[in-house]
């Protein structure tokens, strides 16, 4: 009876040994597919991340170029614009000079004729 008992065990034990093991073995599998998954999926995340960076870099010289050119333009039409802006405030100094010299002889006229 006792080593009826035993066996009965012991054979329980194996059992239940064996059940655990098999469940250790699909975990681990488990577990491995699952990092693989997430592995994968970080790696797509940071494949995509790198492109997008090589993108926007792109696109940042792309607009520092437009803007060196444009800036470039601007001095070319400042320097373009200086001697109109010269010549029309002169215009606007003699414009001011014939006024006043033609109150200054209005005057003179008006004393003149008294």
């Amino acid at each position: 009876m006792f080593s009826q008992s035993l066996r009965s065990t012991q054979e329980r034990k194996k059992k239940i040994s064996e059940e655990l093991k098999q469940v250790q073995e699909q975990t681990e599998e488990t577990g491995q597919k699952l990092s693989n998954k997430i592995f994968e999926s970080v790696n797509a995340e940071v494949f995509q991340v790198y492109q997008w960076e090589g993108r926007l870099e792109s696109e940042l010289r792309r607009l520092h170029m437009a803007v060196k050119d444009l800036s470039s333009q601007l001095e070319r039409w400042q320097a373009t614009l200086k001697p109109l802006e010269v010549a029309l405030k002169e215009i606007g100094d003699i414009e001011n000079w014939s006024i006043i010299l033609d109150e200054r002889v209005s005057e003179l006229l008006e004393i003149g004729s008294l």
